[in-house]
């Protein structure tokens, strides 16, 4: 792991299925010493801070994670089969929901399935690794769950979106 690592940055073991709590602990040990208030230097603390955001995202933990590993290169834009078609049915939805708060609850529900499983499919990839490292076939694994995340993750917003527009318009 090289010194810019988030991971070896914060001291915490490179795994992608760390808990929020442990990542904030991590971060606030090294800052309590690095920060300017305590006779730190900010260029110190904001690499603390950089490496705290990272990892508390799943996606660019992931991501952080691939780096660590020095994982094989595989197609960075690569989705499951079907992906992309069910994602245009699902927008299908959304635009056809004209504000229909069942439709747009059902709509963020599977938003939540489609966005946990990624998250479970990256995580069985990471863990599938040992000690050899992460096969080609797992890193594409994980590219395709960092996208579909993204994805998942657009859809959520509009959806969100569209929630609140329909409860501002029933507010009027």
């Amino acid at each position: 792991m090289s010194a810019t690592c988030p991971f070896a940055i914060l001291g915490l073991a490179p795994k992608y299925d760390l808990h929020a709590e442990d990542i904030r602990r991590a971060w606030m040990r090294k800052l309590a010493v690095a920060h300017p208030d305590a006779g730190g230097e900010v260029p110190h603390a904001t690499i603390l801070n950089d490496a705290f955001k990272a990892l508390s995202d799943p996606l660019t933990r992931a991501e952080a994670l691939l780096c660590a590993m020095r994982a094989p290169t595989s197609d960075g834009r690569a989705l499951p089969d079907g992906f992309l078609l069910h994602m245009m049915e699902l927008r299908e939805r959304l635009d056809a929901s004209l504000g229909d708060a069942a439709v747009l609850a059902e709509l963020a529900r599977e938003g939540e399935r489609m966005h946990l499983d990624a998250s479970t499919r990256i995580s069985d990839a990471f863990s599938d690794a040992g000690e050899v490292g992460l096969s080609t076939a797992s890193a594409q694994v994980v590219r395709e769950g960092i996208n579909v995340l993204r994805a998942v993750g657009r859809m959520r917003e509009q959806v969100e979106h569209a929630t609140t527009e329909a409860m501002h318009d029933l507010g009027e």
